[in-house]
């Protein structure tokens, strides 16, 4: 950019040949590479469903919703990098073995596990949880009998807390 006496005079803002060249090349490479951008979501719900499988022992798809597990985070999180996770299961902590916190489009999407004796009270988990995006988080209790149950809610974030 040159400065002569009070205006400002710009370069050319036209796309030069290299430039069109290079660019055409990775439009048609990525076309014919037969890339799909919905791939890397289904890497990501492929690890959360592994995840699962490898704690729980059951498919992510099979396991029920239930209003006995009680889980309070926010709709929108401002940051990704500390959201306020607070689970409770509404049943007997005899009932209650564990309780496994999953987010599912993070890069290691099992959280945390927590196990319940009859001392321990009550069956709840408070803490706080990195999302690298927006993305649903899990809460999937095991009960003692061997059934399977989870609260699933969806959480927008502003900003990416994972990198």
């Amino acid at each position: 950019m040159e400065i002569k006496g009070n205006h400002r005079q710009v370069k050319d803002t036209m796309i030069t040949r290299k430039e069109f060249c290079v660019a055409a090349g990775i439009a048609g490479f990525t076309a014919l590479s037969g890339f799909r951008p919905e791939a890397l979501f289904a890497e990501d719900l492929s690890k959360f469903e592994n995840a699962v499988k490898e704690v729980t022992g059951s498919n992510a798809s099979d396991i029920k919703d239930s209003d006995a597990v009680s889980m309070n985070v926010p709709e929108v999180a401002e940051s990704g990098a500390n959201v306020a996770v607070a689970v409770e299961i509404k049943m007997p902590v005899e009932q209650v073995k564990s309780v496994h916190i999953f987010v599912e489009k993070n890069p290691f999407p099992y959280i945390i596990g927590a196990t319940f004796s009859k001392t321990s009270g009550i069956a709840f988990v408070e803490g706080r949880v990195r999302f690298a995006s927006s993305s649903a988080i899990r809460a999937i209790a095991i009960l003692n009998d061997g059934s399977v149950i989870q609260s699933r809610k969806e959480v927008k974030v502003s900003v990416g807390g994972c990198g």
